[in-house]
């Protein structure tokens, strides 16, 4: 066994191209830091996806409109957009961008990721975007996170939900209401 390995690295050094060997040693030390890094880690990740089957996600809508009032000077890209009835801009964050929050001490990180998918449809060359938010945080805050950083954010997104809707009261005109009797 030690003389074939003593052969295989003699040939990986003398014969290979640097080319070669620089991209098998970068395939194997990426491969076995991956694998280290995850088994090793203090970092957990939920997955909070936009879609549970075909029904909106809860959870992921919640988490968009709460994240919009985290968005800090620290973020470079936003997305914005404004319905022509509406009297303020909507703010979301942009793919691929963290925001960072902190609940009872602890730090959670926001990711937006999007990934486009073709339809297997062969008639149909339709392309759509399955988005989902990663919510990174250290191991030991697991229950913070489940029981209470979420219901949280969920119950305060909601309350935005509501502040944000317009009371619109009709009334009854009297005089065509007395005229039609």
């Amino acid at each position: 066994m030690a003389n074939t390995a003593m052969l295989a690295r003699s040939v990986f050094r003398d014969y290979l191209p640097d080319e070669v060997k620089i991209y098998i040693s970068e395939g194997f030390r990426s491969y076995f830091r991956g694998r280290f890094l995850l088994y090793f880690s203090t970092q957990m990740t939920i997955t909070i996806e936009e879609f549970d089957g075909f029904v909106h996600n809860q959870v992921f809508e919640a988490a968009k409109a709460y994240l919009a009032t985290k968005i800090s000077p620290s973020n470079k890209k936003i997305k914005v957009s404004k319905h022509q009835k509406e009297k303020s801009y909507n703010v979301t964050v942009e793919r691929d961008e963290e925001v960072v929050d902190t609940f009872n001490g602890v730090q959670f990180r926001w990711v937006l990721r999007c990934c486009h998918v073709e339809s297997k449809n062969q008639n149909s060359k339709a392309k759509s975007e399955v988005r989902s938010f990663e919510l990174n945080f250290h191991k030991q805050y697991k229950g913070i996170a489940l029981e209470s950083y979420l219901p949280f954010m969920v119950k305060r997104a909601t309350l935005m939900k509501q502040e944000k809707k317009k009371l619109k009261i009709f009334t009854l005109d009297t005089e065509w209401y007395s005229n039609r009797r």
